[in-house]
């Protein structure tokens, strides 16, 4: 992001409190905040974040821009070389 426009909300602490379990956040929740109901998760965040700005300003979108593809990601996602087999039956899928 060097060179690039000024981001709004780049870190955690922009929405969230550094100690949600503090006195003060225990005592006087905030509707939401105690489960986060309302909120997406860190990962959705920070793809729902960075993919919407990314394509507002034409910036990277692909999986493989931020993430290196590796044999253990491959194999989560039942990709590469762990891909479903073609059988004559079916396509894999």
């Amino acid at each position: 992001h060097d060179g690039k426009e000024e981001m709004d909300a780049v870190a955690c602490q922009d929405c969230h409190s550094a100690d949600p379990v503090s006195p003060e956040n225990l005592h006087n929740p905030k509707p939401g905040y105690s489960y986060h109901n309302d909120q997406p998760n860190l990962k959705a965040a920070y793809h729902l974040n960075c993919i919407g700005c990314h394509q507002e300003v034409d910036g990277p979108t692909g999986c493989e821009d931020c993430h290196a593809k590796t044999e253990a990601g491959d194999k989560f996602y039942h990709s590469g070389e762990f891909a479903p087999k073609e059988t004559a039956h079916s396509s894999g899928h």
